[in-house]
């Protein structure tokens, strides 16, 4: 018997990571979000291995902390001048199992 060394269902394999990424989000905060962080303070996120990661501060992209599951925001450039800022993290699973641009939305999470 010959094998692809996969499933070979492609379809049902695609409808059922999509179906994963409608329920569930592709990152999870480990930080509260609802309180301020200091600048010397983790910021902690959980994601899936292969997940890519990139994050923001005040909605500019930063290129440092790239895939980092655990950073200060004083690494991602946060200024020390008193004011609040905003840390984002944005979530991309870049799995190739799922083709249809519709469901590879899906993929990109917050």
């Amino acid at each position: 018997m010959r094998t692809l060394g996969r499933e070979f269902n492609s379809p049902g394999r695609e409808a059922m990571i999509a179906g994963f990424h409608r329920h569930g989000s592709t990152v999870s905060a480990v930080t509260p979000t609802d309180k301020e962080v200091r600048r010397s303070q983790r910021v902690k996120v959980l994601a899936a291995k292969g997940v890519q990661l990139r994050w923001s501060v005040d909605g500019r992209s930063v290129k440092k902390g790239v895939d980092a599951r655990s950073i200060t925001p004083k690494a991602l450039g946060v200024p020390a001048d008193g004011r609040a800022h905003k840390v984002t993290v944005r979530a991309t699973d870049p799995t190739r199992a799922v083709r249809a641009p519709e469901l590879r939305k899906l993929l990109r999470g917050r």
